[in-house]
């Protein structure tokens, strides 16, 4: 199908194809941004260069057209491989609003179209299957690392072990930051108005976030590292970002929070590019 446009011609064919190359490109750096960057993972890294390379021979190919619409290719990672700093700030601040733009305005090119259907080559479903296959893999593989990290920094905490039994961190019995309420002596996390949520208190985690309610500043890496990792390694931030993660996991599924309410939290909790994290408070 084609659409003539002042005398520029379009395969709506490849606009498809381009629209679901970014979606995949999408997947892959919204999965990896809450994740272990330092992973050299080489099939992946493999499978998002023929992305990006499919990605930019169709705008190389139909660049009069995507000109004409102020279609500009964001600025995304050029591999997988190494170290990635700061990525979860990158990819909140930067790289998924101006993706998440570029594939809006793709979209609205196909439904100016109608919305016009094709079935995507053989070879593509094949590589975004591959491409499901490692990212399961990968996130298997962090899940695994973090538990084995988790161990080890349990043991080097000074909050949670006495006689093997767990204690309650010397916080303040009830802190309250916005619209976020910690009460320990119940062991309750209160969003806004809505019904408190069952918390375990002695879960770094919730320790993390804590301590950046009770300071309302930002709280450098070796601060957190300090007080809640007991670490001081290289790998500070990312074990921060660890926190941050898993604070957002185990309200979902330990403290069965409601998915609006956490989304809420995490736009709370804000990267500092360098620096650490801050709660901005609502």
């Amino acid at each position: 199908m084609k659409h003539n446009n002042e005398n520029k011609t379009i395969n709506f064919e490849s606009v498809t194809i381009l629209k679901a190359v970014y979606e995949q490109i999408i997947k892959i750096l919204n999965a990896l941004a809450n994740r272990n960057f330092e992973q050299r993972d080489y099939e992946l890294n493999s499978l998002y260069g023929v992305l990006t390379s499919i990605g930019s021979k169709v705008l190389s190919e139909n660049k009069k057209f995507f000109d004409k619409y102020d279609i500009q290719q964001p600025t995304i990672p050029e591999n997988l491989i190494g170290d990635i700093e700061d990525i979860d700030v990158l990819w909140e601040n930067k790289i998924n609003p101006k993706t998440h733009e570029f594939l809006g305005k793709i979209e609205d090119i196909l439904l100016e179209a109608h919305n016009p259907k094709y079935e995507l080559m053989p070879e593509l479903k094949d590589l975004f299957k591959k491409i499901d296959g490692a990212l399961d893999r990968i996130v298997r593989q962090d899940d695994d690392d973090f538990a084995k990290l988790a161990a080890e920094k349990l043991d080097k905490n000074p909050f949670i072990k006495s006689e093997d039994k767990l204690i309650r961190p010397k916080v303040n019995r009830r802190l309250k930051a916005g619209s976020l309420t910690i009460d320990f002596t119940v062991g309750t996390l209160q969003y806004d108005n809505n019904p408190p949520v069952k918390i375990s208190p002695n879960k770094i985690e919730i320790r993390f976030l804590a301590f950046l309610m009770s300071n309302q500043r930002i709280v450098e890496y070796e601060e957190l590292g300090k007080e809640i990792l007991c670490n001081s390694s290289n790998a500070l931030p990312r074990d921060v970002q660890f926190l941050k993660r898993n604070l957002l996991a185990y309200l979902r599924k330990g403290a069965n929070m409601p998915t609006d309410q956490v989304k809420a939290i995490s736009k709370m909790i804000e990267a500092i590019q360098g620096d650490g994290y801050i709660l901005r408070l609502t």
